[in-house]
């Protein structure tokens, strides 16, 4: 794993546990920032948690290092876009439906699932990273995340019964028949959204010469996934249990 994946994977575990115990969470930022002083996703990660809780002095001084210390232009946008979006909340000048970020969303969802790994949320943002630029890249890479997902609900023991190209056809079909034994049935809005995601994902790394899919098409694969995930956390929560 690379210096900057592995730092990544830390940023997103010290988000997941700020939101969940604020003098624990704020130490291991710290100690992270202690030792990569510029790394500015991990300004960009612990701003995000502090707008989350509310504490949005400390995240407006988080984004602002956040800018000023990332390279890639998506995340300095996204830093900016945090600066002003908590501010309109300090002021109460923000308008929930009208003014919502569809990424930041996104970003929040993901970090409420505390039963996924932090790596394969990582591997989440950074097909969000692409949302704009490629929406293709976008659906590709969480269809492979949802496989990732399903593997780790999936019994040691799971095999597939046909070739690759249906595997994770497979694996929705076994995942929706756990799901009813761990008393976390998967209803039918579920099943599709995951197929959907699944779709989608083929068409982008397989694309039909004769249709020229739209950009709008694969980021359609957004919310399908993320319900998809959603379900998963709380069916890996029960197994956790069992």
């Amino acid at each position: 794993m690379s210096d900057s994946r592995k730092r990544g994977k830390q940023s997103i575990e010290a988000n997941c546990l700020l939101l969940r115990n604020r003098e624990e969470g704020e130490k291991k930022f710290r100690r992270l920032l202690h030792s990569n002083p510029e790394d500015g996703m991990i300004y960009y990660e612990r701003a995000e948690a502090y707008e989350f809780l509310r504490l949005y002095d400390k995240a407006i001084f988080d984004y602002e290092n956040a800018r000023k210390l990332l390279d890639v232009e998506h995340w300095k946008y996204l830093s900016v876009d945090g600066i002003t979006r908590v501010e309109c909340k300090k002021n109460k000048t923000w308008e929930n439906e009208n003014q919502k970020n569809g990424q930041w969303e996104v970003f929040h969802r993901l970090h409420c699932l505390d039963n996924i790994d932090a790596l394969t949320k990582y591997d989440t943002y950074i097909a969000m990273a692409l949302f704009d630029s490629e929406p293709r890249m976008t659906a590709l890479l969480l269809r492979c995340c949802l496989e990732t997902i399903l593997l780790s609900i999936l019994p040691i023991n799971f095999s597939y019964n046909n070739s690759n190209e249906r595997r994770i056809e497979q694996m929705i079909d076994t995942v929706k028949t756990l799901g009813q034994e761990m008393k976390n049935p998967m209803d039918v809005s579920i099943y599709e959204d995951m197929d959907l995601a699944r779709k989608i994902g083929i068409d982008a790394a397989h694309p039909n010469k004769r249709i020229r899919l739209s950009f709008q098409y694969f980021k359609g694969c957004i919310k399908p996934f993320i319900n998809s995930a959603e379900w998963a956390n709380t069916t890996l929560l029960k197994k956790s249990h069992n």
